[in-house]
């Protein structure tokens, strides 16, 4: 797992009249709608709007994709690195079983018997 740090700005979003520009402000209605839906009302000429956002709210925004102070490695390049490391661990494996499957000696098996030599009963 990557974890990159990126700089983001802050934004807090308020929502105004349609028809006189002052902020709309919260009322305690709520519909029962899936999701829910916020009543807001203009404290000047008392028109309502109904939202499923509650506002204010804040949003972020990503300052710049690729600063000068963070470097970011580009998908390919991870892929790429991924697929090498995964190569060299398929290749360590292949090795390993090539001594172990062309090698003259076999493995040991245990049997019911060579369990009663170290004594274990059944």
């Amino acid at each position: 797992m990557n974890i990159h740090k990126t700089e983001v700005k802050t934004y807090m979003e308020h929502v105004f009249c349609d028809n006189c520009g002052d902020e709309l402000v919260k009322s305690d209605i709520v519909l029962l709608t899936n999701p829910p839906k916020y009543r807001y009302e203009c404290p000047n000429c008392g028109h309502s709007e109904d939202s499923f956002e509650i506002y204010p709210k804040m949003s972020y925004k990503e300052v710049e994709l690729y600063s000068s102070r963070t470097t970011k490695v580009p998908r390919s390049s991870k892929k790429d690195a991924h697929e090498k490391k995964m190569e060299s661990i398929f290749s360590i494996m292949d090795e390993n079983s090539k001594l172990l499957f062309e090698s003259k000696t076999s493995l040991p098996t245990l049997t019911h018997n060579s369990f009663n030599d170290y004594g274990y009963d059944y």
